[in-house]
């Protein structure tokens, strides 16, 4: 190829050409040449001087014969400046030649060149993915055959695409457990069209790099890593974007503006960041757009109108952002919008009218705002609504009646917490497919509707905290699927309807404060599956029926605060699931019933107070191990305490004041290690002295031992919690002992022998003459005390040698590979054991950090005492130095000397789960989100999995709770503390030295079983699921004296919204499955029945979604279940999970809508259903 420029004078003198002409020429080979001539000259010049000018020619050769073109006498005139500028002529020139070996060299040397290319470019991309993958960092190497051995087969590698040129397309390596950086050359992948590096643990900032003019990219899928940074400004280059999901991750920075210029664009996904700023209103020029979602992150301002342009929308998710000003009224121009997700913000203002217009949307959600105004009549032209959630705002008015006739779809009606007002429409009753009616805490008045009977898709109620008034309806009986009817705190008046014993399935009946009066119906003892019944604070009378008994769901029963008569059925205690009992406040009578304190579930209370029993207190409380409250307080019981109490190692308070009680105050009450509250014993005939025993109640707040007979000194109580203290109106004497000294002269009145600074009264001391027999006293004392002193020195010496032999005898017992330290190693790094740095205190040991000489951090467990805690030492010691899993507590080294026996650990610098979930200032940001806390129940879940399955012997956790889940760097669970009550089981016996786990995580079969099982342990790991995603201790307060397990279990999963830690954050759409399966498995977790509760092995397979390996048997115990609740349990007991994967599920006895719609959240896409008529229909039909 060549090029040429000159210039040339036309004509054979200079006259006849005043400007001379210039030329260029290019030679691009393979016979193609190219010549130009121009000439300039002025307008005066003749055109015969231009004829003789050079002309342009042009030669082009083509190998076909036989045909030769001219074209000349084309001409162009052009005038700048004064000057004509005239292209002469051109001419084409099209001449055949027959160069065949030519014509065969080029060809051939074309088509080799573009081989070499193509190679070349391949070699390239492969390079390009080799260098991706070395920024990666693999624990375990997901892509194995990315090799440099292997480029050449690059399109053969796992998750990579290519076209037919063997150009990579796509990269899809979703869920490859990966982490490291992305490779800014993905971006020399020219023809890429889809990037998906879905939930892996990608970092840093997203390069800018991926996105170029020339970019081929329609999808990116970056969601779920932990990216950081802004989105990259240049993605607006890539104009071929379809799809765009960078959710959850940690992204910063604002929501490009010129995301607008993406006119292909159909999704943009970037919910669970940390995105500021407003929602740019260029968004609106997307017109492709059909899905946006921001939801979850910090974006404020208002909506812009400008998305009302968006005549693709289907899906716009806002929620859970700082978004204020009003509701965009220009979304109704969205006609096709399905979706309109905009809660929990700060909008205001008033529900557009114009939404009347959205016609096909299904899901509208304005709850948690600060909306004002009425609900718009016209929202019932959205005919196709299935979920409309306005609750947590400040509407007033009346509920339309016109939405109940025309929104026959409608499945969830959510407007609690506003200010409605008026009555409830009759017409309700034409949300012909509503489960779930959401009205409390408004201020509708009125009687409830009759027509709700009619409903016969309704299965929860909750209309509590209003107005009304009236009588409950009969026709309420008619509601067949009612599950949840709450209508407490209310102005109810009448009887209780006795129809309500035809619902089956009514799991909780609340009517408390109301003005209800009559008997309680007989009948409630036919609703066979209620799990709570709470009637307190009426004015109902007569007896409690002993129908109740037959209610072998109830957990919680409370009709205390009534006017009932009568005394407490025995039959009761046929209810072995009650946690709670409450009776008090009414006028009973008669004795307590022996057999009630058999109930083995008992848990959260045993209140029987203000009544008129009589009687002894029963002696048998040994089934009462986990109870946390007995208040028998204010009747006419007599005879002595008993010593039994001291078995309920669970009680927090303990209240048997005003009675007749009798004798002394029994010592075994200082066992009840767990009593933080109040002991009173107050106003009653108790005699003797008050034991020193009491002195072991460190956690006891309050102690109230008033208006006894109580008489001697008064021990030296050191309780360092007690604010409250009592014990006035006995006959005690002597000092008041130096750690009461601090509370008021009313705890001490009406004690007249008692003496000390606290009510003002100087104690003397006598004096007088040493009598013959006190002189005889001090000599034999002195005596004896030689003596003693004589054995302590020998013991000592004894002591000494059994020591030395101990520490240097051979360490058989000890693993091998641990690192073996000096008590001068361990006091330099801990700073000679300073209190600061401590970061845990148990009751046999303590837990320092410590720093290396070489600036490591590590954890050491100081044994509280050397000789009582070697046999302890050595069990966590063996146990942890021998179990090797990433989820358990790692053992480095110890220290064992006559001085100090400590353990030596991997430090954790993030403390454990209870402190994360606790402890809210030292909370990390990142322990918010849903990802970390299931990460942290999948480890903890795996490590049990291991210690109950994978060892030559299971062994046996027996004291799991959230302090001793430690967490790592990486926020990844470890199991810790084995030396309290651990034991190894070994084939069928179990050995163990003394049992005792913690209250609220112990399993109740404890309470009369000493024998530790992997059940147990499995029944503490539900538990602490409860915590983890409620947030909620377990020997916490929840209303009613129920326990943690109760409360979840009475809400799940209509109410699971009401069970969530507030401070989770987590996406509804795509992560609510999860939840539902933690909460699954955690009430499975809690069964009552150890034999009924799922293995580790069950529980990770859960977790994890592993495909059941018997699905036909699994397809029958689905089809016999009586709730898909009671599936998933069952499929526990099978040792797989609920079926899923297309399988055709049929059932027969499952009769809730909800039902399926759970069933269907936990895998199985096709469900059976047999109306009836006895016709069988498939789901989607009838959804």
């Amino acid at each position: 190829m060549g090029v040429a420029v000159g210039c040339t004078v036309d004509g054979k003198s200079p006259s006849e050409v005043e400007i001379p002409e210039l030329f260029f020429s290019f030679d691009l080979g393979f016979g193609f040449s190219f010549r130009s001539v121009v000439q300039f000259h002025r307008p005066t010049q003749s055109p015969n001087a231009v004829a003789k000018s050079k002309r342009l020619s042009v030669s082009l050769f083509v190998f076909l014969p036989h045909y030769r073109i001219c074209w000349s006498g084309l001409r162009l005139v052009l005038f700048h400046s004064g000057i004509e500028m005239k292209l002469v002529a051109m001419e084409v020139e099209v001449i055949t030649l027959l160069f065949i070996a030519f014509a065969h060299f080029a060809c051939c040397y074309g088509l080799n060149l573009q081989q070499q290319n193509r190679k070349a470019l391949e070699t390239d991309e492969a390079l390009v993915l080799l260098s991706f993958k070395r920024a990666l960092s693999l624990q375990v190497d997901t892509l194995p055959d990315w090799d440099e051995a292997n480029r050449q087969s690059f399109c053969s590698w796992t998750g990579v695409r290519c076209s037919s040129n063997n150009t990579v397309t796509g990269i899809h390596l979703g869920s490859k457990n990966f982490s490291g950086s992305l490779s800014p050359l993905l971006g020399d992948l020219h023809s890429l069209q889809q990037l998906n590096l879905s939930d892996n643990s990608l970092s840093g900032n997203i390069p800018g790099e991926l996105f170029s003019l020339d970019g081929s990219l329609t999808a990116l899928n970056l969601s779920f890593n932990t990216l950081t940074g802004p989105i990259p400004s240049t993605i607006y280059a890539s104009r071929n974007l379809e799809s765009i999901d960078l959710s959850r991750n940690s992204l910063t920075g604002g929501v490009p503006v010129d995301l607008g210029l993406l006119g292909r664009l159909r999704v943009l996904r970037l919910e669970g960041n940390n995105i500021t700023g407003s929602v740019p209103a260029s968004l609106g020029n997307c017109s492709q757009l059909v899905e946006l979602s921001l939801i979850e992150n910090q974006l404020d301002g208002e909506i812009p109108e400008e998305l009302g342009k968006l005549r693709q929308l289907r899906y716009l998710r806002l929620y859970r952002n700082k978004l204020t000003g009003n509701v965009p009224g220009s979304l109704s121009n969205c006609s096709g919008i399905e979706e309109l997700l905009v809660s929990e913000n700060f909008l205001v203002g008033r529900i557009p009218e114009s939404y009347g217009l959205l016609s096909k949307v299904k899901l509208l959600y304005l709850w948690g705002n600060r909306l004002t105004g009425s609900i718009p009549s016209t929202l019932s032209n959205c005919t196709e609504l299935v979920q409309l959630l306005l609750d947590g705002n400040s509407l007033t008015g009346p509920l339309p009646p016109e939405l109940g006739n025309r929104l026959t779809k409608l499945q969830i009606l959510s407007i609690h917490s506003n200010i409605l007002s008026g009555v409830i429409p009759e017409s309700v009753a034409n949300f012909s497919s509503l489960h779930s009616l959401w009205s409390h805490e408004n201020r509708f008045s009125g009687s409830i509707p009759r027509s709700l009977g009619a409903m016969r898709s309704l299965s929860k109620v909750a209309l509590e905290k209003n107005q009304l008034g009236g009588w409950i309806p009969e026709e309420i009986g008619n509601a067949s699927r009612l599950q949840v009817l709450r209508l407490q705190e209310n102005q109810l008046e009448g009887e209780i309807p006795a129809t309500l014993g035809f619902l089956q399935d009514l799991q909780g009946l609340s009517l408390q404060s109301n003005r209800l009066e009559g008997r309680i119906p007989p009948e409630l003892g036919r609703c066979s599956s209620l799990n709570y019944l709470k009637l307190q604070d009426n004015r109902l009378v007569g007896t409690i029926p002993s129908n109740l008994s037959q209610l072998s769901q109830l957990r919680n029963l409370d009709v205390s605060r009534n006017q009932l008569t009568g005394v407490i059925p025995a039959s009761l205690s046929s209810c072995f699931r009650l946690e709670n009992v409450d009776l008090s406040y009414n006028s009973l009578g008669g004795s307590i019933p022996p057999q009630v304190l058999k109930l083995p579930a008992l848990l959260s209370g045993f209140n029987l107070s203000h009544n008129r029993l009589t009687g002894e207190i029963p002696r048998d409380f040994a089934s009462m191990v986990l109870v946390q409250a007995i208040d028998l307080s204010a009747n006419q019981l007599t005879g002595f305490i008993p010593e039994s109490l001291g078995a309920c190692t669970g009680l927090a308070k303990l209240d048997l004041s005003s009675n007749l009680l009798t004798g002394e105050i029994p010592p075994a009450l200082g066992d009840l290690s767990g009593l933080s509250g109040a002991l009173n014993l107050s106003r009653n005939n108790i005699t003797g002295s008050i034991p020193e025993n009491l002195s072991k109640l460190k956690a006891l707040s309050q102690l109230d031992l008033s208006h006894n007979q109580l008489s001697g000194f008064v021990p030296a109580l050191d309780l360092p919690d007690l604010t409250v203290l009592d014990i006035s109106s006995n006959n005690l004497e002597g000092p008041i002992p130096g750690p009461l000294a601090s509370f008021s002269s009313s705890s001490f009145t009406g004690n007249s022998k008692l003496c000390g600074p606290s009510i003002h009264k100087k104690c003397r001391h006598r004096h007088g003459f040493f009598t013959w027999w006190k002189v005889l006293v001090v000599t034999v004392t002195g005596t004896l005390v030689l003596l003693l002193l004589l054995l302590v020195i020998a013991a000592a010496y004894v002591l000494k040698i059994h020591r030395q032999s101990i520490v240097e005898a051979p360490t058989e017992d000890i693993p091998h590979g641990l690192t073996k330290f000096t008590t001068s190693d361990l006091s330099i790094a801990t700073d000679n054991f300073s209190s600061s740095n401590v970061v845990g205190v148990g009751a046999l040991s303590s837990v320092y950090k410590a720093q290396l000489p070489g600036g490591r951090c590590i954890a050491v467990k100081k044994m509280a005492s050397a000789r009582t805690s070697r046999k302890l030492f050595l069990r966590e010691l063996h146990t942890l130095g021998t179990l090797r899993h990433r989820n358990l507590g790692r053992v480095i080294g110890y220290c064992s000397t006559p001085e100090l026996m400590a353990i030596i650990l991997e430090f954790m610098p993030n403390g454990s789960l209870d402190k994360q979930l606790h402890d809210h200032q030292s909370r990390l940001e990142a322990f918010s989100t849903w990802e970390v806390r299931y990460k942290i129940a999948l480890g903890t879940a795996q490590g049990l999995e291991y210690l109950h399955h994978q060892c030559s012997s299971p062994v046996l956790h027996c004291d799991l709770k959230p302090s001793n889940i430690l967490l790592d760097s990486e926020l990844q669970s470890r199991i810790s503390d084995f030396g309290i009550s651990k034991v190894r089981v070994q084939n069928t016996r179990t050995t163990t030295s003394s049992f005792k786990g913690t209250i609220g995580y112990v399993a109740p079969e404890y309470s009369y079983s000493s024998i530790p099982s992997t059940k147990g342990d499995v029944f503490s790991y539900g538990v602490v699921l409860l915590e983890l995603v409620t947030g909620k201790r377990p020997t916490g307060n929840f209303g009613d004296g129920t326990s943690l397990v109760q409360w979840a279990r009475s809400h799940f999963p209509g109410e699971i919204a009401s069970l969530l830690d507030e401070t989770i954050v987590f996406d509804r759409q795509e992560e609510h499955l999860q939840i539902l399966q933690v909460f699954a498995v955690a009430l499975a977790c809690t069964r009552e029945d150890p034999q009924q509760r799922p293995t580790m092995q069950d529980v990770l397979a859960f977790l994890t979604r592993r495909k059941a390996e018997h699905e036909e048997h699994c397809i029958e115990t689905l089809a016999h279940a009586s709730s898909p609740y009671d599936a998933i349990d069952t499929s526990f007991e099978q040792g797989g999970e609920i079926c899923e994967h297309k399988l055709r599920v049929r059932f027969f006895k499952w009769s809730h809508m909800e039902d399926m719609e759970v069933l269907r959240a936990f895998g199985a896409e096709v469900i059976m259903w047999k109306d009836e008529d006895g016709n069988l229909k498939e789901l989607k039909e009838i959804y």
